[in-house]
């Protein structure tokens, strides 16, 4: 048998969470993880489709498939290609409220993965060909998603729960919106919301904190020089209001498949609610595994359904 350590064999192996905001705006956020070899690096955009107007539609998606397109400096393949030599992972995704970017590579790579990431977020080329080639498969993911009606149930949800209201809306964003956005709109969506202010870096793995800081603050500095500082410094968190009209009761769409997707839904609390943690322990007994009421009595004692479950989203207000 191996024994299991003791307390002091663990004492030099506690994660240290640090946190530096730089001038400008700019949130840095770290974790020492010194029993692991590999390093998380995160941009984290403040800004999601409930900040878009309803003309832009899909305009922070949008953008998410646009910086992977390349920067000055390097084209998408080179960005591919770098990450993938040394063994790493990179991709992003958007939400209602935010806007992601990551990698995930050794720790021996952190430089590479901070020059990547900061290169997309502050200097993306936004080539015209390549925003009309990536429109035409954001159209297709758009269509792709409206074959599922599982994930499409979802969204008919949030329309009749926000009507009126970005909440209600497709991150990935409407058709007609999609095919209108021009490359001067969207370049204009990135200048606003891109700015330090409205951005957190996080790295968490076999990293120093005061490394990351010097790291990202100089590539800061660098991508200021060559698009100019104004362009980059200060900015602010969109401003945003809650839903107030009354959610719609019912919404009936009918489709000819072979299953029915059925969602019932309510208000719950917002993102930072002190009993959000209780409503999460609600939702788990409700829905939230195998041994939850739903799941047992859905499908193991009635065999009514292949899939069912429960979960809680938060949102800002």
């Amino acid at each position: 048998m191996v024994p299991t350590p003791g307390l002091s064999a663990l004492e030099g192996l506690r994660d240290v969470v640090e946190t530096t905001v730089v001038d400008g705006g700019l949130t840095i956020v770290t974790e020492h993880m010194p029993d692991v070899r590999s390093v998380s690096l995160g941009f984290w955009v403040g800004t999601g489709s409930v900040d878009e107007p309803e003309s832009l539609a899909g305009a922070s998606h949008f953008l998410e498939h646009l910086l992977f397109k390349g920067t000055e400096q390097r084209s998408a393949r080179e960005i591919a290609e770098l990450v993938d030599a040394v063994g790493g992972d990179i991709n992003a995704f958007t939400t209602k409220e935010h806007t992601a970017f990551y990698v995930r590579l050794l720790a021996e790579s952190v430089d590479l993965g901070l020059d990547i990431l900061s290169e997309i977020i502050w200097a993306p080329a936004l080539r015209p060909e390549e925003l009309e080639a990536e429109r035409q498969v954001i159209l297709e993911e758009i269509l792709m998603h409206a074959d599922e009606p599982a994930e499409e149930v979802h969204d008919l949800f949030n329309a009749a729960m926000y009507p009126g209201h970005p909440l209600g809306r497709d991150v990935l964003g409407l058709e007609g919106t999609v095919r209108a956005a021009t490359r001067d709109q969207i370049a204009r969506f990135h200048r606003r919301h891109y700015r330090a202010a409205n951005i957190v870096v996080t790295a968490a793995g076999l990293i120093e904190h005061a490394a990351i800081v010097d790291g990202v603050v100089s590539r800061l500095e660098k991508a200021a020089g060559e698009i100019g500082r104004d362009a980059l410094a200060g900015g602010s968190r969109p401003g945003r209001e809650p839903p107030a009209g009354a959610a719609q009761r019912r919404l009936v769409v009918k489709r000819p498949t072979e299953q029915a997707h059925v969602m019932v839904g309510m208000p719950g609390f917002h993102r930072n609610h002190p009993d959000r943690q209780v409503l999460n322990v609600l939702d788990h007994v409700l829905g939230g595994g195998m041994s939850s009421r739903l799941f047992q009595t859905i499908r193991e004692e009635r065999g009514l359904a292949y899939s069912v479950y429960s979960y809680r989203s938060g949102y800002q207000g």
